[in-house]
């Protein structure tokens, strides 16, 4: 049996040493990208607030950590109807109803629009404040069959949806 110079365990425990490093570097690399990640992470929801009182309001909140940029909406119905924003659809149930005495105020939502951390938006919100006018509405935005889905990015292009039939954000890869 050949004995192992002491030069050449040297050399191979200065490898094997070298080796773990880089392994250890490359996971350290590895938790800090996710930590930069997570500290900007969005998380967009769709609430009905103040539901079948005068203060009725269809919300777009952002309870996440960091900003969130929409990248398209749509609103689709049972009957296959695509609308390019909340307001389009609930005009044309408006019209559909022949009720002119809903009032309210609405938000469009567009691609680029940036949602801040930690804020929300009221999409549609009573005007006159009626509980007639609250349960009209909500009866509109809570239709069956009907979706809000909006796609979402991160500062850092991770994209992200949501549907107002889930709420769960759904990450694309």
């Amino acid at each position: 049996m050949k004995k192992i110079k002491s030069d050449n365990l040297l050399s191979f425990s200065a490898i094997f040493i070298s080796i773990c490093t880089l392994m250890v570097f490359l996971y350290q690399t590895n938790l800090i990208r996710k930590q930069q990640f997570m500290s900007v992470y969005p998380h967009l929801t769709l609430q009905n607030f103040g539901t079948l009182t005068e203060n009725y309001s269809f919300v777009l909140k952002n309870d996440g950590i960091g900003p969130a940029i929409i990248e398209s909406v749509q609103v689709k119905t049972k009957a296959n109807e695509t609308f390019e924003d909340l307001l389009p659809f609930v005009v044309d149930r408006i019209i559909k109803m022949q009720d002119t005495t809903i009032g309210f105020y609405h938000t469009n939502m567009y691609p680029g629009q940036l949602i801040p951390a930690e804020s929300k938006i009221d999409l549609i919100l009573t005007s006159d404040h009626t509980i007639s006018t609250s349960k009209k509405l909500y009866n509109i935005i809570n239709e069956d069959g009907m979706e809000v889905i909006i796609s979402y990015k991160s500062i850092y292009d991770e994209q992200w949806s949501i549907s107002s039939a889930s709420n769960e954000p759904i990450k694309k890869q």
